[in-house]
């Protein structure tokens, strides 16, 4: 009798051990499976968020280039340049008749003025992401004299020079390239007469865009 009592008492310890042990491994899986769904709401919640993170990044990128549309548009509206709202960017067109003298890549004294109006109106505007791409531009006679052989020459010796001009005036020259195009990019001109395309084809342009560089 006495050993059939402690075969019972056996048999209850060994039962409750196993439901202790039935115990943990529910609580364990109920751990996990609590991690599990609240990694997915997590997952879910950072996904969100970083599409708001990017929406706001863009926004934040677009407005520096809005400000200095419209600062431009302040200081060089009473002056002899024109603006023009690009994809990516903005145009501003310099009149090569206030800027050189005819045939020569030499800054007057009124180009010297308009480009430090240009380069003050920039001065505070954050042009990370960006690039300044200078752009000469002729019509389409001719040139040749002793200082260049064609429009090529003119078109990029006048680039340069306002680049130069543009550094000097303290503009990041790591973020400058002077182009020449010559007679390849004509203007739209609304006036039919040649003489008048012609002299709006003869332009500098200052083009402020994302930057292409890698």
């Amino acid at each position: 009798m006495p050993r059939r009592r402690q075969s019972g008492v056996d048999v209850r310890e060994e039962n409750d051990w196993l439901v202790t042990y039935s115990d943990f491994i529910t609580l364990l899986m109920t751990f996990f499976i609590v991690i599990l769904a609240t990694s997915q709401i997590d997952q879910g919640k950072f996904e969100e968020l970083k599409a708001s993170w990017s929406a706001l990044s863009n926004r934040k990128a677009e407005m520096p280039m809005t400000q200095l549309i419209q600062t431009l548009e302040q200081s060089t509206e009473h002056e002899p340049i024109s603006l023009t709202k690009m994809p990516d960017g903005i145009k501003v067109d310099f009149d090569t008749e206030a800027l050189y003298e005819e045939g020569s890549a030499t800054l007057s004294h009124e180009g010297v003025r308009l480009l430090t109006i240009f380069a003050s109106s920039i001065e505070n505007t954050n042009l990370d992401g960006k690039e300044i791409v200078v752009e000469g531009h002729t019509d389409d006679l001719p040139i040749h004299n002793d200082h260049f052989d064609s429009n090529w020459e003119l078109s990029g010796a006048r680039a340069i020079r306002v680049t130069k001009q543009l550094i000097s005036l303290s503009v990041d020259k790591t973020k400058l390239s002077a182009v020449a195009y010559a007679n390849t990019y004509p203007t739209i001109s609304d006036s039919k007469e040649l003489a008048a395309q012609r002299k709006a084809n003869r332009r500098v342009s200052i083009y402020i865009k994302r930057s292409t560089r890698h």
